[in-house]
C-alpha cells in the first residue's frame, strides 16, 4: 500500500501507527514493511479499523492491539496482530479481523471494484475483471 494512504490509517487510528525497528533485527514485520497489499484494499483496512477501535471504545478499555504483520495471501487480506487483554475484547476482535479477510476476496486488491479471486495467474490474487485483464494480458484495458 502506498505510504499516503497507510499515513491516513496511521492518523486517525494510533494502533496503525508503525514503531521503531528493534537493533537486533526485525521483530516486527509490520513496523518494518507497513502494510504490504495493494491500494484497492484501503477502505476494507479503515472499515476494520473503525470497527476495531469502537471494540475498546464500547467496553472502555485502552486500546492494547499491536500490529504484526498486515499482508496478501493467497490472494486474500491477512491480519496478524498481538492483543492483550480480556477474552470478550479478543473473541470481538478476532471476529472482525476474520470478517474482513473474508470480505478481500471479493473487492480488487488493485483498484477496490468488486473483485473475484483468480487462481489462474502466476500470482493468486483477487482483482476486478480490468486489473484482471491488465494482469493476464499484460495490456492497460479500462
Amino acid at each position: 500500500m502506498n505510504r499516503e494512504l497507510e499515513k491516513r490509517l496511521a492518523e486517525e487510528f494510533e494502533f496503525m501507527r508503525r514503531g521503531p525497528l528493534s537493533e537486533d533485527g526485525i521483530d516486527n514485520l509490520y513496523n518494518a514493511f507497513g502494510i504490504e497489499t495493494g491500494d484497492g484494499w484501503y477502505q476494507l483496512l479503515y472499515d476494520m479499523c473503525r470497527e476495531i477501535a469502537i471494540v475498546f471504545e464500547t467496553a472502555e478499555k485502552p486500546v492494547t492491539i499491536e500490529m504484526v504483520q498486515i499482508k496478501e495471501k493467497y490472494g486474500t487480506l491477512r491480519v496478524y496482530y498481538n492483543l492483550e487483554g480480556e477474552n470478550d475484547v479478543a473473541r470481538k476482535i478476532s471476529d472482525i479481523t476474520q470478517k474482513y479477510e473474508d470480505l478481500s476476496e471479493t473487492v480488487c486488491e488493485e483498484c477496490g471494484r468488486e473483485g473475484t479471486l483468480r487462481t489462474d495467474l502466476p500470482w493468486i490474487q483477487t482483482l476486478c475483471d480490468t486489473c484482471y485483464g491488465r494482469k493476464q494480458f499484460g495490456s492497460k484495458l479500462s
